[in-house]
């Protein structure tokens, strides 16, 4: 990491990761994908007033398929996959003053991303390049000593055309980006599913504390998705439920979850057990 001015690091890196991830469809298993990630990353990193930092970045991604074969509804048919390869440029702002990063009574996040793929630094399949937008902010409002709402807004907008498999939007789970970097939560939805290229949402959370580390939460959400952004709203609103209670403790929050989505159409139970790695 270098600091060649007091608000400005630039850093170089390296990940890899193996994923081996079923995808669902509607609450069903679909099928299963194998690959290998290799990333490589140059940062720049500069902090402009507190709280707020804007980063610069480019990556080189190489995607090397082990399951080749998927087979979803998403697709209407069967597509073979290929190893992909892409050169990005990122362009993140994030800004946090949450008064702490579990159970948060008072404080706002905001993260908003824009980024632009190629396959040769310029274009992607002698064509424009694809790009993608999202964005996060949420606030918390303490009403009481004990009760505190949380109105949450989010989304990923994808735009260009022969955008790849691999960075398709995918919703579900608890957390941004668990098993995709581009993954996006939504309460009832307890596994990966993927979603159209648009798709915006909004959740809200209800914070109850008891006594001093117990906590019921209650969260409440709707999107939109589409296949293009003018039609984001053809389609009726998904909606999810969660109710869940949880104990906070100094290796993060022990607790569970019951929730129901009418994307998947089931109840889903989800045991969470510290802090998500």
């Amino acid at each position: 990491m270098l600091t060649p001015k007091k608000n400005i690091k630039i850093g170089f890196g390296y990940t890899f990761h193996y994923d081996d991830i079923d995808i669902y469809n509607h609450g069903n298993n679909d099928y299963n994908i194998k690959f290998n990630h290799h990333q490589v990353g140059l940062n720049i990193m500069g902090v402009n007033m507190k709280n707020l930092i804007l980063d610069l970045s480019a990556h080189f991604d190489y995607y090397n398929y082990r399951n080749m074969l998927v087979s979803g509804e998403a697709f209407g048919n069967n597509v073979m996959l290929r190893d992909d390869h892409f050169f990005s440029y990122h362009t993140k702002l994030h800004y946090d003053s949450e008064n702490t990063g579990v159970f948060p009574t008072r404080g706002a996040k905001f993260n908003a991303e824009y980024a632009y793929f190629t396959d040769n630094f310029t274009k992607y399949k002698n064509h424009l390049g694809f790009s993608e937008l999202s964005a996060m902010w949420r606030i918390s409002f303490a009403l009481n000593s004990r009760f505190t709402l949380q109105p949450m807004a989010y989304g990923r907008l994808l735009f260009g055309s022969d955008i790849p498999y691999i960075r398709q939007n995918v919703i579900g789970g608890e957390w941004f980006g668990h098993y995709f970097e581009q993954q996006l939560p939504f309460v009832g939805v307890g596994n990966v599913e993927l979603t159209d290229p648009h798709f915006i949402a909004m959740q809200l959370k209800a914070q109850q504390r008891l006594g001093t580390n117990n906590y019921i939460l209650f969260h409440i959400a709707a999107a939109q998705h589409g296949d293009k952004l003018k039609n984001i709203l053809d389609k009726g609103p998904m909606l999810g439920y969660q109710l869940g209670y949880y104990y906070k403790t100094i290796f993060g929050p022990l607790g569970a979850n019951l929730e129901y989505s009418n994307k998947t159409d089931c109840i889903h139970f989800y045991i969470n057990l510290g802090f998500e790695f």
